[in-house]
């Protein structure tokens, strides 16, 4: 049953994963292709701003929301258990896609190379919160369930 889950989780990891790279590979061959949409210094800095506060709102959502789930999930049963783990790395991966597609838009529209570093970070962290089956019994504590 837990290699079922971890299966679709991958899955939605493995097509957001792909969508990130295709959404950075259009951005770059959009932004190497046409001019910078916001050229004003001033603009660009106050998208700069609110994209900052976007990522940290975004990343800080992510952390609390995990902490969240772990209180929650301790005494619920096994099938409940995989279930909230499967939409909370939904909810995860769903914002480092938001935050790939905000950086991405801002790399387009100003022209600024510093907003490739935000995707590439999200796909490292896509990666290293790929499931595995040593992650999921460690996260959700089903070791001694299944032993």
């Amino acid at each position: 049953m837990v290699e079922k889950y971890i299966k679709q989780v991958r899955t939605i990891n493995i097509i957001l994963l792909v969508t990130d790279i295709i959404v950075i590979l259009f951005s770059i061959f959009f932004n190497y292709n046409c001019v910078a949409i916001i050229s004003d210094y001033q603009i660009n800095v106050v998208y700069s701003i609110v994209v900052m506060i976007i990522i940290v709102f975004l990343l800080s959502m992510i952390r609390r929301s995990n902490k969240k789930f772990l209180l929650e999930v301790r005494n619920k049963p096994l099938e409940e258990k995989l279930n909230m783990y499967k939409n909370i790395n939904l909810i995860k991966f769903i914002y480092y896609d938001a935050i790939t597609i905000i950086t991405c838009l801002g790399f387009v529209l100003s022209g600024n190379n510093l907003y490739v570093v935000f995707p590439i970070a999200m796909i490292v962290l896509f990666i290293l919160n790929f499931p595995n089956k040593k992650k999921v019994y460690t996260d959700l504590d089903i070791k001694q369930e299944l032993d």
